[in-house]
Formats: structure tokens, sequence, C-alpha cells
């Protein structure tokens, strides 16, 4: 009797990978929380609406610095290393990491959590992180946005 074959695949075996460019892209309505961000936001130089993983998004100069998660209550936020372990000890219940995260400067907060007070400084911290971060690479994205007159 001939030996049974793993349903396993071999070390050998190539799968097909699928990546993120060929996934469709699904433009979701962000929840009502995520205005409150954005009209703070815009308040800010050079920031723009964007989609960052099917989520909104918010740019500035072309570079992201807040995003949705999926789950439609998580901010994904620009935040030096140094600064989000701080965040993190003063409020683990609405600021905490992933080990996605780990080695990038970015920071995650529950918006159901978050202290309405602290909302404004906090986008400002993350639009401050970005914007420093687009002048020193020198690379600039020109507003498609027309002036008002």
């Amino acid at each position: 009797m001939p030996p049974k074959k793993s349903k396993r695949p071999t070390k050998f075996a190539t799968r097909k990978k699928s990546s993120r460019a060929s996934r469709p892209i699904e433009h979701r309505t962000p929840p009502r929380s995520f205005d409150a961000v954005r009209q703070i936001a815009h308040t800010l130089e050079g920031v723009e609406d964007a989609v960052s993983y099917g989520t909104a998004a918010l740019k500035v100069h072309g570079a992201l610095f807040i995003r949705l998660r999926e789950d439609d209550d998580t901010l994904v936020l620009r935040c030096p290393i140094d600064d989000r372990d701080a965040l993190i000890e003063s409020d683990p219940d609405t600021y905490f990491l992933t080990d996605h995260y780990l080695n990038y400067p970015w920071v995650l907060a529950r918006l159901s959590t978050i202290n309405p007070a602290l909302l404004r400084d906090i986008v400002v911290m993350a639009h401050h992180h970005a914007l420093a971060d687009v002048r020193r690479s020198g690379r600039r994205k020109l507003s498609t946005k027309k002036p008002q007159s």
C-alpha cells in the first residue's frame, strides 16, 4: 500500500501570496467620532483627507499621520517612540500597542476612551511629528486644494 500524502505543504511547495495591491480597497464611511478628529486636523497646516488600508486617514503634505483602524474605534497616531511609552503609561486603557507597531513611531488610541479634553493635543502631536519628518526628508507634496478667496 502506498504511503499517504500529507495535506500540509512541504517546504518546497509554493503558495501564491496575495499582495496588498491586488486586494480591492473598500471605502467606508468613518464613524462620527472620527469626524471630531478630522475637524481638529483640518485646522492645521497642509492636512488632507486620505484612505489607508480601506479606512479614513489624514495626511500632512502626503505623509500619513492618523488613520482609523478597521474596528472603527482605534486611531493609529504618529508618535515618537519615547513619547509613546509615556502616553501608554499615563493611560493604558486608552493608549496601547500591538506587536506590529513595536519598532515604528506609532501609537494606538481607543476613540471610545480618549479624554475629549486631550483629543486636540493628541492630533496636534501626531501632525507635528509627521510634519517634522516631511520637512526633514525634504519631500513635500504640493497641495491640490485651491486657495479660498
